[in-house]
């Protein structure tokens, strides 16, 4: 229903000359009987007809502006979405500037390139190395947390083994409480690891790193307890813990440097 309209609003000066020149054809070829009858008729017809007529102007433009709001609908979406995504990459790229700048250490700014060749769910790339005095054992943070630390550098990349690696242990610490651990992470799970049964520890807990073993300096963030779980035939807790860096969404990241390094 919606084309007839728009054509009949579109073309409407030329169907009206057409009608025009086949109505003054047929009356030319009446008598003048038939001339009266056709006026008496073409009067009672008129009012409806103009109706007709008005309406399906008013319908072809109705039909006209719509498509013209659909179209600045579709166009004022597109801008929405585009503002939304700029306004997430600038806090993202505001909060790891604001944690540059209080962190007490030397950052080095790099970018993930990639995934590593031989640990591909628990390495990663990033496009810098020996130019910008990258090392073996340095470490790797974001603005949430610690990420893993350098494994190996060749020319002007590097590969991050990640926190989430059984061999990326870091000694931990549980801010509230002062409880001292061993964090490993294995399977996508990370947990603490020789927390006594009569230790202070619970859900929702902050665990920092401790400093301790030479690689990672103090708090620096590993995440939050999720679990705490106790078994009477064990001597241990068993403390799980929620990592603070998002691995999956990673973009840019920083080496940490001591100043001597």
């Amino acid at each position: 229903m919606q084309v007839p309209f728009r054509l009949t609003a579109a073309h409407l000066k030329y169907v009206v000359l057409i009608f025009t020149l086949l109505l003054s054809l047929i009356i030319m070829g009446l008598n003048q009987r038939e001339k009266t009858q056709l006026a008496k008729a073409g009067s009672l017809a008129f009012i409806p007809a103009q109706r007709l007529l008005f309406y399906l102007v008013r319908m072809g433009n109705i039909y006209e502006e719509n498509r013209r709001l659909r179209l600045l609908n579709t166009k004022l979406s597109l801008e929405v979405r585009r503002m939304e995504h700029l306004k997430e990459e600038n806090d993202r790229l505001r909060k790891i500037l604001n944690f540059k700048e209080r962190a007490p250490y030397r950052l080095v700014p790099a970018e993930i390139i990639g995934r590593g060749p031989e640990r591909s769910a628990n390495s990663l790339i990033i496009d810098s190395g020996e130019a910008e005095g990258i090392r073996v054992n340095q470490p790797v943070i974001s603005a949430e947390g610690l990420v893993g630390r350098i494994i190996e550098v060749r020319g002007g990349r590097s590969t991050v083994l990640l926190l989430l690696d059984p061999n990326c242990r870091a000694s931990s610490l549980v801010e509230r409480s002062k409880v001292y651990s061993l964090m490993e992470c294995d399977g996508g799970r990370c947990y603490l690891k020789g927390v006594p049964l009569y230790a202070d520890v619970q859900k929702g807990d902050v665990v920092v790193t401790s400093g301790w073993g030479g690689i990672f300096p103090p708090n620096l963030r590993l995440g939050t307890v999720r679990r705490v779980s106790t078994r009477k035939s064990k001597l241990l807790k068993e403390v799980e813990v929620k990592p603070a860096v998002d691995f999956t969404g990673l973009k840019e990241v920083f080496v940490l440097q001591r100043e001597e390094d």
